[in-house]
């Protein structure tokens, strides 16, 4: 790899999401109007999903170019977006508030993937960390991994952005 690299910022968040088709014109569709009506919570769970297989996807795209891409969840941080979960997932993200990260300590995960020359020579990594755990590799969700289903993730998202 050359050195450029691709960091995404997903989260552990993509576990709860799951997605029944391969087909990307119906994961875009999903992604875009979920069938089942839309939920906060959910809608934030399958596009992490989504763009964490996009990730892997865009990892093996890339293999001959001399790019990286990864994706990272940087933990939990203190960001705006918990008190708009609403419901008992709002009350929750309020009061455990105290325990989230620090935004400069959550930027440490996506800049390592970026910075470190490690993740310069290799592709596809999934980055994390946790309270317990500073940033460490794992595996991303089994959705991520699937070839049929990262190239569906491709093609949904380059629905989305109007590119195909």
């Amino acid at each position: 790899h050359g050195g450029a690299r691709l960091v995404n910022v997903t989260s552990e968040a993509h576990r709860g999401g799951h997605f029944d088709e391969m087909d990307p014109e119906i994961v875009a569709m999903q992604l875009k109007e979920p069938p089942r009506g839309y939920h906060a919570f959910k809608a934030y769970c399958q596009s992490k999903l989504a763009l964490t297989a996009w990730t892997m996807e865009a990892a093996r795209d890339f293999e001959r170019t001399g790019v990286a891409a990864h994706a990272c969840h940087p933990g939990l941080v203190r960001a705006r977006i918990f008190p708009g979960l609403g419901g008992a997932k709002g009350f929750f993200a309020s009061v455990f508030r105290f325990l989230y990260l620090p935004p400069a300590l959550g930027a440490r995960v996506p800049f390592t993937l970026a910075t470190a020359p490690e993740y310069g020579r290799k592709s596809g990594v999934y980055l994390k960390r946790s309270h317990l755990r500073g940033p460490h590799e794992a595996l991303p969700p089994k959705q991520g991994l699937d070839p049929h289903w990262t190239s569906a993730a491709w093609g949904a998202m380059r629905i989305l952005a109007g590119m195909s």
